[in-house]
């Protein structure tokens, strides 16, 4: 779950927010155990959220997001709401120079089981009253590690989705100290 959170937390604080995002919203993902998928809050905001070991003992549920707000004082309890009820989690919070980047744990294996059971029904998952985890392809996701996305400094036009993949990164150079 560590992996996965600093995944995330990379993807954040590599500039995701510098520029607009354009990706394959409500599309899942599945590799190496793990499901994927990226949905939006109300005002457009990108949420990552994967789960992982999904119906095992030790399946867990990680959500992240960006929003404008600061960072809550150090032991705040900050819980998930899903489908309007609080859920206990583990919580991060990093601050950025544009907000903070929130993620929500969800270890509870038997509440994370019961998601997916609910997305394999083909119903609709609601987080933090305003994020809508849809179904869509829960049950015959893609292969791959996470949607393909492409970053502008333009905003996109209502309704208008690019599923251009990133190219790779490349290594630095060598050091010659």
């Amino acid at each position: 779950m560590k992996k996965t959170v600093l995944l995330l937390g990379s993807l954040f604080s590599s500039g995701l927010f510098g520029a607009a995002l354009y990706s394959e919203y409500n599309t899942w993902y599945y590799n190496n155990g793990v499901l994927y998928d990226v949905a939006q809050t109300s005002g457009s905001q990108p949420v990552l959220i994967s789960i992982s070991q999904a119906g095992f003992e030790t399946a867990n549920l990680v959500v992240s997001y960006f929003s404008e707000e600061a960072c809550p004082a150090t032991g705040t309890s900050s819980k998930l709401a899903v489908n309007g009820s609080d859920v206990a989690t583990s919580y991060l919070c990093v601050t950025t120079d544009k907000g903070r980047i929130e993620h929500f744990m969800v270890t509870d294996a038997a509440l994370v089981n019961q998601l997916v059971d609910r997305l394999k029904s083909d119903f609709t998952v609601v987080l933090q009253k305003d994020i809508k985890v849809w179904a869509a392809n829960f049950k015959t996701p893609k292969y791959g590690m996470a949607p393909r996305m492409s970053f502008s400094a333009e905003a996109p036009q209502p309704g208008q989705i690019t599923t251009r993949a990133l190219s790779p990164m490349k290594p630095p150079a060598p050091s010659t100290d």
